[in-house]
């Protein structure tokens, strides 16, 4: 609980300073673990846990009932006889009880364990299962996060490009006052800035959209301002997987196991002590009319020694259920070494791509600085030179999605591990 609060108290601290500083993707995910929902069911869980032991542990107190009734029966007991100078009295029909009762068990044939042990077992797999699903609304953040960096290596191209056309339209002026160009080659030049600066509007919408959504996750207040950090992802092949949806498979073998404890322990010898403290009429002399009080105390056992085999077909059940739980695992495994080799395979491209694009920027600035001159000298028309500028910032921003897109294939990589 105190970590629990810590961790809120840094969260809130984190909302109150990312108006103007950098946020990372660890932190978005650390705290949405903490903001979602979902998350607070592990605490419920746990107060479900403790009650249940507890209750178990209480079935070896004793068991205290009080019991009453009054009863009318159209026949009593009667001696067939009749003994001369004595008078037997006939005794009523109607009667009453009350009653306490007291149980104690001795042995339960390890019952009690058993089903600690299941209770255990079922609260185990109640967790996993929030761990999965708190595991899907990590992909979700993280694919919102690359969306955003993606968005804003857009809006951060485009505006680089705005302030290109903005610096060539200056020359322009310069060259149109003095007669050199006709106005109307810088209206092509304008109408391409107009173009641009409609596509940033655009971005910055689903910028602001993205934002939101993260916020509504994380719990943090984000300002359109607030830089996020590239993600540095080292991915290490060799790790092995620790997939919460694994990890729920065999929690549920466990628990069938447990379960088969569990039988077993039912059809064990029980032994038990018992009392009885009572008043009514009659009491144990049940051939007096007096209201009397009566107690009885002894020990006592039970064994189902036969049940027509219930209890081999309810363990063979149990497991023909943990094989197909088995071949589930096997299932989820050979899937799973298919995505990873699928995602490695991306990370081998994208890298390869990203090297291709970082030399292909190289050679289009090299061609849009040309092209910059030959306008100047009006041997290019600036509808020829907007296309190579055109084609250099676009190269620049592929270099950008291609890092993007290498990051999510690493994020990807680790998170279907189950790593992150």
């Amino acid at each position: 609980m105190i970590m629990r609060n810590s961790i809120i108290f840094i969260l809130l601290f984190i909302g109150l300073t990312t108006q103007s500083q950098t946020i990372t993707l660890s932190v978005c995910l650390d705290s949405t673990m903490v903001n979602y929902p979902l998350s607070k069911q592990a605490e419920i869980n746990n107060r479900i846990l403790q009650t249940d032991l507890q209750r178990i542990s209480n079935t070896n107190l004793p068991q205290v009932d009080f019991t009453g009734k009054a009863t009318w029966q159209s026949e009593v007991m009667e001696l067939p006889i009749t003994i001369p100078g004595m008078d037997i009295p006939d005794i009523n029909k109607d009667q009453y009880k009350a009653q306490l009762e007291i149980n104690q068990a001795l042995y339960k044939g390890g019952l009690t364990k058993a089903q600690k042990q299941l209770s255990q077992s079922t609260n185990a797999i109640s967790n996993a299962e929030m761990e999965v699903s708190l595991n899907n609304v990590k992909h979700s953040v993280i694919m919102i996060y690359y969306q955003i960096l993606l968005t804003k290596d857009y809006i951060k191209v485009s505006k680089t490009y705005v302030s290109t056309l903005e610096s060539k339209l200056g020359e322009m002026s310069a060259q149109i006052e003095a007669g050199v160009l006709l106005p109307t080659m810088a209206e092509v030049i304008k109408a391409e800035k107009l173009t641009i600066e409609q596509k940033i509007l655009e971005l910055e919408m689903n910028l602001s959209s993205l934002i939101k959504q993260m916020e509504q996750y994380t719990g943090i207040s984000i300002s359109p301002t607030t830089e996020f950090a590239f993600p540095k992802v080292d991915v290490n092949f060799s790790l092995a997987q620790k997939r919460p949806e694994y990890q729920l498979m065999e929690l549920s073998q466990q628990k069938m196991d447990a379960m088969k404890t569990l039988t077993t322990a039912q059809y064990m010898p029980k032994a038990f002590a018992f009392s009885t403290l009572g008043y009514g009429r009659p009491g144990f002399n049940y051939l007096s009319n007096d209201f009397a009080p009566y107690a009885m105390v002894g020990v006592g056992f039970n064994w189902p020694i036969w049940n027509w085999g219930a209890a081999k077909k309810q363990k063979d059940i149990l497991d023909f259920n943990k094989g197909l739980v088995e071949v589930q695992k096997e299932t989820f495994i050979l899937e799973l070494n298919t995505k990873l080799i699928e995602l490695k395979s991306e990370i081998e491209k994208q890298q390869k791509m990203l090297k291709k694009a970082q030399e292909i920027v190289t050679l289009r600035k090299s061609v849009a600085e040309t092209t910059d001159n030959q306008l100047k000298n009006g041997i290019v028309t600036p509808s020829r030179y907007i296309d190579e500028l055109q084609k250099y910032e676009k190269a620049k921003l592929e270099v950008q999605i291609y890092k993007i897109k290498l990051s999510i294939a690493q994020t990807n990589y680790l998170w279907a591990l189950g790593r992150l």
